[in-house]
């Protein structure tokens, strides 16, 4: 798992709707989930996404359920992950990917648009050719 930079960070978190962390803090297997919900609360990245909605829910059953991250992208994609077999870095990593991957689909889209904004504007420019 590769460290991702501060600036990509800032700018990826910005393709980052929700995070839903579900973990348990009776769980040792909860902590990566625990330590991810706080560093996804910083205020740098809260800056850059002041939407960013963060929730973690601590379940009381006994006993736990397995700690989970839910991450809903702004491309409309979700990332679901168990996440008592992973550390940090790897949750960080994964959830990058992903977040990577929603702002590759946000620029395709936006391609498409200009090039239905720009076909439309070859259209009205050719319609009102008065020779």
């Amino acid at each position: 798992s590769k460290r991702i930079p501060k600036r990509i960070a800032q700018e990826l978190i910005q393709h980052v709707k929700t995070i839903q962390v579900v973990a348990s803090y009776q769980d040792p297997a909860s902590k990566s989930a625990y330590e991810f919900a706080r560093q996804m609360q910083s205020p740098s990245l809260l800056k850059v996404n002041p939407s960013l909605s963060v929730v973690v829910d601590n379940p009381s059953a006994t006993p736990p359920p397995n700690p989970r991250i839910r991450v809903e992208y702004n491309d409309g994609s979700v990332w679901e992950e168990d996440t008592s077999g992973y550390k940090l870095p790897q949750l960080r990593s994964m959830f990058y990917e992903k977040a990577e991957e929603a702002e590759e689909q946000s620029m395709q889209r936006e391609s498409k648009r200009g090039n239905i904004r720009k076909a439309e504007g070859q259209i009205i420019t050719q319609s009102i050719n008065f020779d």
